[in-house]
């Protein structure tokens, strides 16, 4: 994943390790959440996965981060789609994010951009709308979709020789959906990034 994504971060570490860098950020980068209810989370371009918690709708949905920032660098076009439809179909969320990652906090437009596509996956993933979604904003995810099968297929095949068939993953699927086509039937602890997605 790191040789296509030269951008991606992903870590799997334990409890204590996890605790002792999520102390350490600054407090308008944590949580208002306990760090014994959190099971990962996404800073400075890490995706932090913690194990003994994580499951895999939970490492999928915070692999959305660094795929975005992927996918914010590669495919700025699309990013953009998804980034409009997202403010029109999430206008709470939005306005949430905005309040949240305000500039005098240090955040940038491009962070807000960033966090608000993001969320708005995991929300549709995850089927919670503020609304109901129309066909311009299922068409952008189906979209997203099939890039990302595209590469995963690619990595798949450079990395093993083997061919998957993930054409069926639908803009309508949940994150437990997609976690069974990319064959993740258990998180296993100190697992690469790669073992995310293949067992």
């Amino acid at each position: 994943l790191k040789q296509m994504f030269p951008g991606i971060n992903i870590e799997v570490t334990t409890e204590e390790k996890a605790k002792q860098y999520y102390d350490s950020l600054p407090e308008e980068q944590k949580s208002k959440v306990k760090f014994d209810e959190i099971n990962s989370f996404y800073v400075n371009g890490t995706a932090v996965l913690i194990q003994g918690r994580v499951k895999d709708d939970t490492a999928i949905e915070e692999v959305l981060h660094p795929f975005i920032d992927s996918l914010y660098l590669s495919n700025n076009e699309l990013f953009q789609g998804l980034f409009e439809e997202s403010k029109k179909n999430f206008p709470e969320l939005w306005q949430g994010i905005q309040d949240s990652y305000a500039d005098k906090r240090g955040f940038t437009e491009k962070h807000r951009e960033l966090e608000l596509v993001t969320q708005a996956l995991s929300r549709h993933f995850n089927k919670e709308y503020e609304g109901t979604p129309p066909q311009s904003f299922m068409d952008k995810v189906r979209d997203l979709l099939e890039w990302l099968s595209a590469i995963i297929k690619n990595l798949n095949e450079v990395i093993t020789g083997r061919t998957i068939n993930i054409d069926n993953i639908s803009e309508r699927a949940s994150l437990s959906d997609i976690a069974k086509l990319l064959n993740t039937t258990g998180f296993t602890p100190g697992i690469s990034a790669y073992r995310v997605f293949f067992k």
